[in-house]
């Protein structure tokens, strides 16, 4: 038995990775020092395009001591919980909503970082 067996486990998996695209065997070659550098593009193996994670329009904040109920349901809130929000104003806080049970905690995860709690004089 191996006196590290996790050496033998790391290298299987970086052959396993190096599978399947010429290009990138003759990468995990270079880095082990088996051979020259690569020409850029090597034949049959296209370049992986580049992905960039897709931004989302910065949603608006609703104020929940301030929205009318039509602005909550926009959230995805029924009509009849956006009214008991509206009754139960003011609020200190937009964790309120979750202390008081008009929110689930997965309701409140998904929306609270579009909520805001504001006390206007």
């Amino acid at each position: 038995m191996h006196a590290r067996p996790w050496r033998a486990f790391f290298a299987a998996g970086l052959l396993a990775a190096a599978v399947g695209c010429q290009r990138r065997q003759q990468v995990f070659a270079q880095r082990l020092g088996n051979l020259p550098p690569a020409p850029a593009a090597a034949p049959g193996c296209a370049p992986r395009p580049v992905v960039q994670a897709a931004r989302r329009p910065a949603a608006a904040l609703v104020d929940i001591n301030h929205a009318p109920p039509a602005e909550l349901e926009n959230l995805g809130l029924s009509p009849r919980l956006a009214a008991r929000i509206v009754q139960g104003r003011p609020y200190r806080s937009k964790r309120e909503l979750l202390q008081r049970g008009l929110l689930s905690p997965a309701r409140y995860a998904r929306l609270r970082w579009r909520l805001v709690a504001r006390r206007r004089p």
